[in-house]
């Protein structure tokens, strides 16, 4: 659990840390301003996320069971 929250954070800390960009539309002729994330924060988060959210469960095969005779 703790992973998860701090991937999640890591994630937003990544947006939060963005930095706006100025690049040329050529459809428009005309330049726009984008916002870009931190890549280096927010990849990182998105994977740590995907990895911790896959594994905070317990498989079934490791729950405690009655012993059967």
């Amino acid at each position: 659990m703790l992973g998860l929250i701090f991937s999640v954070g890591l994630t937003l800390y990544g947006y939060a840390m963005g930095y706006d960009v100025t690049v040329m539309d050529p459809e428009l002729s005309a330049p726009i301003t984008i916002y870009q994330p931190e890549w280096a924060y927010s990849l990182p988060g998105w994977f740590m996320t995907s990895f911790f959210a896959t594994h905070m469960w317990i498989p079934p095969r490791w729950k405690k069971r009655k012993a059967t005779t």
